[in-house]
């Protein structure tokens, strides 16, 4: 584990979360997150974004099927973090994308979508994120006195 800003760790391994509808409708997401080497923690209740800052997660996956709209979640977190987000949503239209951008959404995929796809997109986030924290502590006053 490195330090990537203050009082937050960089895992080695990324955590994601996903705050999803129930159990059952994110149960292949999660098992597909798992079986590419993430550690995950789930929200279903979209209300208890308290767990958000006790997780601190690389990556945030927002399924739509989440409760208490997930776009509004999307907000919520963007409002208390940088941390991406990806938006699981229905369908792929450019109303959508346009949608997710304006709520502060870093990526939206539409069902069907690729694992690959997603997987690969997840590791390019959590690059560019947790480089950006490595950055900022590098150019933190005291960061070269260790």
């Amino acid at each position: 584990m490195t330090l990537g800003s203050i009082g937050r760790k960089v895992n080695t391994v990324p955590k994601v979360m996903v705050i999803g509808a129930n159990e059952t409708s994110s149960h292949n997401l999660v098992s597909l997150l798992k079986e590419a080497g993430f550690e995950i923690t789930t929200i279903y209740d979209g209300t208890r974004l308290t767990e958000f800052t006790q997780s601190l997660p690389s990556v945030v996956i927002i399924e739509e099927k989440a409760g208490k709209g997930g776009w509004e979640l999307g907000v919520q977190i963007r409002q208390k973090s940088n941390v991406p987000i990806i938006f699981l949503g229905n369908g792929n239209s450019e109303v959508a994308w346009v949608k997710a951008a304006a709520y502060g959404i870093d990526f939206y995929m539409g069902w069907p979508f690729s694992s690959r796809e997603l997987v690969a997109r997840i590791k390019a986030l959590v690059r560019r994120y947790e480089g950006s924290l490595r950055e900022i502590m590098d150019a933190s006053p005291g960061a070269a006195e260790g």
